[in-house]
């Protein structure tokens, strides 16, 4: 920003809304919307002041940010302004040289650093470019990790609506529904009109209900749902929330007083407009009761009617046309953008803590970093190339370097017979628990190293990204090390097979993980490795052949361990679908979306898709055994699954995918002791899903899509091609990029 200015003042503030609003963020990066008429252009609006109805607390910032598309945000990152602790305002002027040739701005948010910060905002005011103001409202639609009550202007603290007005202010009411809990009609053993805390609904044992038929603004649409409640006592007093028989959200109340939780939510009503709303309680555990004074629903978006999803005739490889699932459900691009970044910033940059924290990435000196298996305190390979991965596709650059040269540094063998490979679980001290590798980890190393050559460029040292890269799919074909005559080391493919092994040691080597098959990325190193190409080649093909007999031939399902037959390898139950099978839909939704070109992966999407909905989109298991029983004792309805689901729906053409696509949006952000894996699986997943897993292409870091092999008469096995078409006299000198036998190759 050009300009900052803070405004202490002691008593006198000035008024202008006709209620002050308390928010309290409940998480760390919580969030809400300051202006409700974004976009704004910077050619109608120079600045904006917001002022504070009690002094600022400490941990507040304001963020701003021209953010219309997701690869804008590298290009115009957000701006982020603190909050001067006991300010009554902050007033900013908008750089105009930052927001693009657009001068547009779409975020405007506040955002709190740390857990339970309480600010009570007073007024918000844009600044326009002939110094006239404009009011403006907090957006309610957008921000998470927040509870917002309005207040009166007299009454500092506390829930004073005793009027039951609507608790968003500045929206058209032509586009809000909004129901007193007294006028619904009670149902269940004990549900009934309350005259406190408060004149509604009361609600004291399970199966208690109040129902309504009310008439929507439009048939399908994104709201924000506010219900107005409390408790009994202190202790979480719940409530779930139906819309024609299909629950929308879950609401509890953790205090005595009227308290206004919100959720944004769906409501798909097909044709018509009118539709029962119903409270239901179904958590009662005879500890408290639960009371509701109102429900609003506030239009963000309507929604089209769903239809089949209808799948691409060339994929992103060719076309550079990334399909973006949420927005073609009908959420909209900044909202999509927004859980984007909050899912940088909790998994990335959120607290600490075993239990209780958010974060899996932790830096360590001055230029290095890992991604830490929280359960089990360590750090392994799979995870370091997962984060790797996230960074290259979310353009963060230096974390990208910290965690590799963490993993070049400690993980990755300098010399013995596992020379060039990663151990595949470390300490946090870069001591190593086991030597052997884990494919999976080698080949996300490769690939977003390769990304990373071609969207930054190659650098000196371990930072020259496309050398590493190629070196570690040269140690692989060095194994065994001729220096070490009894090594059990193996390479990382069967080259008889051609299929990636499950460990390269051993009788590991003898068969497969399902999950470690990423046609996509083999097509990639097809291009751009110096070796073994065609090899390359054969390795996404007969990925694609073993797809289908990998799964089972009713329930789709894939086995953790599988030998080169494709039959299921029983070793210790991983015969059975458990944690690393998850990944074999994502896999598939990835190759298809990129290249569209096999149609097995849509039969198997589906199959795999009709037994999860089957189950219920939003209560299956994470373990089954392949026929679909139970398995393990398993019956968490994991994050990591959901996003894995998500993605495969890049490969459907079946409207069931939508509801796929729904339950990761609706999926909180993991955290906890077992965020490891189901976050780093959310955060790839909502990249796939979201358009936002790109090929990033050698021609200067972009993503232009390099043409289709060309088609030619005849035979000309052998001759090399440019790209306009032209036969050359043959092998190129210069660096470039060529057609040879129908291939793309580089020319280094």
């Amino acid at each position: 920003m050009k300009k900052l200015l803070f405004v202490c003042l002691l008593a006198g503030l000035v008024t202008g809304l006709s209620a002050k609003v308390k928010v309290t963020f409940t998480a760390q990066w919580g969030e809400l919307g300051l202006c409700s008429k974004l976009p704004i252009s910077l050619d109608n609006y120079k600045g904006f002041r917001l002022e504070f109805a009690e002094a600022a607390p400490a941990n507040l910032q304001l963020k701003i940010q021209n953010a219309t598309d997701q690869a804008d945000t590298s290009t115009y990152p957000a701006q982020y302004v603190d909050v001067e602790k006991g300010a009554s305002q902050i007033a900013i002027d908008f750089d105009t040289e930052h927001f693009g040739s657009d001068r547009t701005i779409t975020v405007l948010n506040i955002q709190a650093k740390e857990a339970n910060v309480v600010v009570v905002l007073k007024r918000m005011v844009l600044i326009k470019t002939d110094g006239t103001e404009e009011e403006c409202s907090y957006d309610g639609s957008v921000g998470w990790g927040r509870t917002i009550e309005v207040l009166s202007d007299d009454t500092p603290g506390g829930d004073d609506n005793p009027g039951g007005d609507d608790p968003t202010p500045g929206v058209d009411t032509g586009t809000s529904v909004k129901i007193e809990a007294e006028s619904m009609t009670p149902g269940g053993s004990y549900a009934g009109i309350c005259s406190s805390p408060f004149s509604g609904m009361a609600f004291y044992g399970n199966g208690d209900c109040a129902t309504k038929t009310v008439t929507f603004p439009v048939k399908n649409g994104m709201y924000t749902v506010g219900v107005r409640g409390a408790s009994s006592n202190n202790s979480g007093a719940g409530i779930a929330l139906y819309v024609n028989g299909k629950k929308i959200s879950d609401f509890t109340f953790y205090v005595t007083q009227a308290d206004t939780k919100y959720a944004d939510c769906k409501v798909l009503l097909g044709d018509a407009t009118t539709a029962e709303v119903k409270l239901n309680l179904e958590t009662d555990n005879g500890s408290n009761d639960t009371y509701v004074d109102y429900i609003t629903f506030t239009l963000q978006n309507e929604m089209q009617e769903r239809t089949a999803p209808v799948l691409p005739s060339q994929g992103a490889y060719y076309t550079n046309t990334y399909r973006n699932l949420f927005v073609e459900a009908g959420y909209s691009e900044a909202k999509v953008n927004q859980k984007l970044e909050q899912a940088w910033q909790q998994l990335f940059e959120g607290t600490d803590g075993r239990e209780d924290g958010q974060r899996v990435y932790y830096e360590v000196g001055t230029d290095e970093a890992y991604i830490l298996d929280v359960n089990n305190d360590d750090v392994r390979s799979e995870g370091q190339s997962y984060g790797m991965m996230i960074c290259v596709q979310m353009d963060k650059k230096t974390e990208f370097d910290r965690l590799w040269k963490w993993a070049k540094t400690h993980m990755q063998h300098e010399d013995g017979e596992f020379k060039g490979y990663f151990a595949w679980v470390m300490n946090k001290d870069g001591s190593k628990r086991e030597s052997s590798p884990a494919p999976d980890g080698e080949e996300y190393f490769i690939t977003s190293l390769m990304l990373a050559a071609n969207r930054w460029g190659n650098g000196e040292g371990i930072y020259n990204y496309m050398a590493e890269a190629n070196a570690i799919l040269e140690s692989s074909w060095g194994k065994p090390d001729p220096n070490f005559p009894f090594s059990d080391v193996k390479p990382l493919f069967d080259k008889t097979e051609k299929q990636v092994v499950f460990v390269p040691y051993a009788t590991s080597a003898t068969k497969t993980d399902p999950s470690y098959h990423l046609p996509a990325f083999y097509r990639l190193w097809a291009e751009w490795a110096d070796n073994h190409q065609d090899f390359y080649t054969q390795l996404a093909e007969k990925s694609h052949e073993m797809f289908p007999k990998f799964a089972h031939a009713t329930t789709g399902l894939m086995p953790d361990y599988a030998n080169f037959d494709g039959t299921p390898n029983g070793e210790g139950g991983h015969n059975n679908f458990r944690f690393d099978a998850w990944r074999c839909m994502m896999n598939m939704g990835c190759d298809y979306a990129w290249f569209a070109d096999c149609s097995d992966e849509v039969t198997l999407v589906k199959r795999a898709h009709d037994f999860f909905y089957s189950k219920g989109v939003k209560e299956y298991y994470s373990n089954y055994t392949l026929d679909g029983n139970t398995d393990s004792g398993n019956s968490d309805h994991s994050a990591g699954l959901v996003a894995c689901n998500a993605v495969a729906a890049l490969a459907s053409d079946d409207i069931k995918a939508w509801d796929f696509v729904d339950d990761l949006w609706d999926t909180p952000i993991p955290s906890g002791r077992y965020r490891y894996y189901d976050g780093m699986l959310y955060f790839m997943g909502f990249l796939h899903a979201s358009g936002n897993f790109r090929i990033y292409k050698p021609d200067g870091g972009g993503t232009t899509s390099i043409p289709q092999p060309l088609q030619r008469e005849g035979s000309l096995a052998g001759a090399w091609f440019d790209l306009s078409g032209r036969k050359l006299s043959g092998k190129p000198t210069r660096k470039g990029i060529y057609v040879y036998n129908g291939k793309k190759r580089v020319i280094k």
